[in-house]
């Protein structure tokens, strides 16, 4: 497709004049025909070669401005995750600035506006207001939208009773402090794992290019070490030869730089 340089054409039929095996004639038409196929042949490789698969920014939308919101951004944002903060207009949002995400401000804090500015259109929604109704009714909304995962701050979980398949996970403050100390008296070396500068991470497949693949066969591991999968109820110890599906989740370890392009492929 590229074809043969210029200057080996010409070099050959000088050669070829010289040792009589080619005409003047024929030497001027394979400098020209070689010309022509150096100018054309890169122009129509462009136009054959596939796209390159861009890899996009996982999409985050937090809504409800708090403290909690706001440092989660942060994180999230050092993880390579795009974030979007939403909340209701307010004069105290002026000393935010500056920030890595973007905060949209909205006159009326509902459903409708939340889904003209597109808060609905994300990978993720979290909807952490103080608020536990307003809460559930975002992450439905957000849920009817094909979101793909949604979390609420539901405080008071009372009779709130999800459909089996719900994608809502529902998270309680007061629950998650008690299982956290809970878990720090239990397992304190597992916790500092888990929790330092996010060692350990949970990656998802749902790219098709590496179903079926084998785990020693994927090229961008790095550093990264695959120490769990979790494939419906199952839970696999894995290996070099285990083969991967669709929907399996991946708990890896690794550097920051490394999982962040593992989570970008996978997706």
């Amino acid at each position: 497709m590229l074809a043969s340089t210029l200057s080996l054409v010409i070099a050959a039929s000088a050669v070829g004049m010289k040792i009589g095996i080619i005409s003047a004639t024929l030497n001027t038409t394979l400098v020209l025909a070689a010309a022509i196929t150096v100018m054309v042949s890169p122009v129509i490789f462009q136009k054959l070669l596939p796209a390159v698969e861009t890899q996009g920014e996982t999409k985050v939308s937090l809504v409800g401005v708090n403290a909690v919101t706001l440092s989660l951004a942060q994180d999230l944002i050092k993880d390579g995750y795009k974030v979007t903060i939403y909340g209701q207009n307010d004069p105290n949002f002026k000393i935010l600035a500056p920030r890595p995400y973007q905060l949209k401000k909205l006159s009326k804090f509902d459903l409708e506006s939340l889904k003209k500015h597109n808060a609905f259109q994300s990978d993720i929604v979290i909807a952490f207001t103080s608020d536990d109704e307003k809460n559930l009714q975002v992450a439905k909304e957000a849920e009817k939208n094909g979101v793909k995962q949604v979390i609420a701050r539901v405080e008071d979980q009372t009779g709130r009773e999800l459909p089996g398949n719900s994608k809502i996970q529902m998270f309680s403050s007061f629950f998650s402090n008690k299982t956290l100390l809970k878990a720090l008296v239990e397992y304190p070396t597992l916790i500092n794992l888990v929790s330092y500068e996010g060692h350990l991470q949970e990656i998802e497949l749902g790219n098709q290019k590496y179903h079926y693949m084998r785990l020693r066969e994927i090229p961008f591991l790095g550093d990264t070490l695959v120490i769990r999968i979790f494939r419906n109820n199952e839970v696999i110890v894995p290996h070099g030869d285990t083969v991967l599906h669709l929907g399996d989740r991946l708990i890896v370890s690794g550097n920051p730089i490394d999982t962040r392009q593992l989570r970008r492929k996978f997706r």
